[in-house]
């Protein structure tokens, strides 16, 4: 498939609304002929979250008549799962060379980079609507050769495998995460004082694919590809608070999607046996992320900078071979949780 989507750090670097800052003093107005009187209801001002109240801003900019706006960053992602099985090491051999003893060994993941951009419009009334591209695209592995007195064995992707790799063997292992997740939909924003308030809904297309490969130097390779595509709804809500008119600001948001689609895999042993699944699936998937914000100003532009922690659960994603550990014969994890933690 080609390319073309939380504790950590994110970085954005882009436009952005500014954020509200301190409310500006109140000066006695010159009383106006014709006076209205607005009565709150149950004790609430009806206006308070209607009319923004552009504190130390500029209200050109905070009551302007919106426009458009793009950004783009680079997040720093953390890929776990709840079961990811690399190999298996036995010790200990019997009389007839099998394992008395295995351990099993998981893939071992960087920080990697995950680029994305978003584009938007905002109405006068801070009604609008916006796109976001969200990209991954990275792998794992490693190659050892087997000690004597040990052996090694593959995962088990839909139940193929290489059960034995005996001492002396060399061994390359390789695991690849690529997905690609694209967001669009509606938002309103609600400004008031040094507050602001951001909700969206919309729709989600994601693209996941994961691959495994156990090749023995000289020997047999076992190679497995899984995907997952689908389609559904999600919805989203931040909230940011101003620090006088420093510029800076905290926020924390979230955001849930459940997608449907199909989940297909594909395993073979080279030259050997294939087996292949498709069947429906349903992805659920969360995320949180709090951070600080810094936002200036560079003519027209408004330049930002965001330090966060970001963290994301992925119900259902499975794993690189799709398999349980490799003293489960039988393979199939394909439920297994995969958790993405942003740096």
């Amino acid at each position: 498939m080609s390319r073309r989507l939380i504790p950590a750090l994110a970085i954005l670097a882009c436009c952005a609304c500014p954020l509200l800052a301190d409310e500006p003093a109140v000066v006695n107005p010159v009383p106006d002929a014709h006076p209205t009187v607005k009565a709150p209801i149950h004790g609430v001002d009806p206006q308070a979250w209607v009319e923004p109240d552009c504190g130390c801003q500029k209200e050109e900019a905070c009551q302007g008549g919106g426009g458009f706006y793009a950004q783009g960053g680079v997040s720093f992602l953390r890929p776990t799962w709840e079961t990811n099985p690399a190999f298996f090491s036995g010790t200990n051999l019997n009389a007839a060379g099998q394992p008395t003893f295995q351990t099993d060994n998981e893939f071992d993941w960087d920080f990697e980079a995950a680029p994305h951009a978003e584009v938007g419009y905002l109405n006068a009334n801070r009604f609008g609507g916006r796109a976001r591209y969200t990209q991954f695209d990275h792998g794992a592995g490693a190659a050892f050769t087997v000690l004597p007195g040990n052996t090694a064995g593959s995962a088990r992707p839909l139940g193929l495998a290489i059960p034995i790799v005996n001492a002396g063997q060399t061994v390359q292992i390789s695991s690849n995460l690529d997905f690609y997740v694209i967001d669009a939909g509606v938002m309103k924003v609600w400004q008031r004082n040094k507050w602001r308030l951001e909700g969206s809904a919309g729709v989600r297309y994601l693209d996941l694919e994961q691959s495994y490969r156990f090749a023995v130097l000289n020997g047999q390779t076992l190679v497995s590809r899984s995907s997952i595509e689908g389609f559904g709804p999600t919805v989203s809500f931040e909230a940011r608070r101003a620090i006088g008119c420093s510029g800076l600001s905290i926020f924390a948001g979230t955001r849930l999607s459940i997608l449907f689609g199909d989940e297909a895999q594909d395993a073979s042993l080279i030259g050997g046996e294939r087996r292949i699944t498709d069947t429906e699936s349903v992805q659920p998937i969360g995320e949180i992320e709090g951070g600080v914000n810094w936002t200036g100003e560079w003519g027209s532009a408004q330049p930002f900078i965001e330090v966060a922690g970001v963290g994301q659960v992925w119900w259902g994603a499975g794993n690189a071979s799709n398999s349980h550990l490799a003293d489960r014969p039988a393979g199939g994890d394909d439920n297994s949780i995969m958790g993405l933690l942003g740096v």
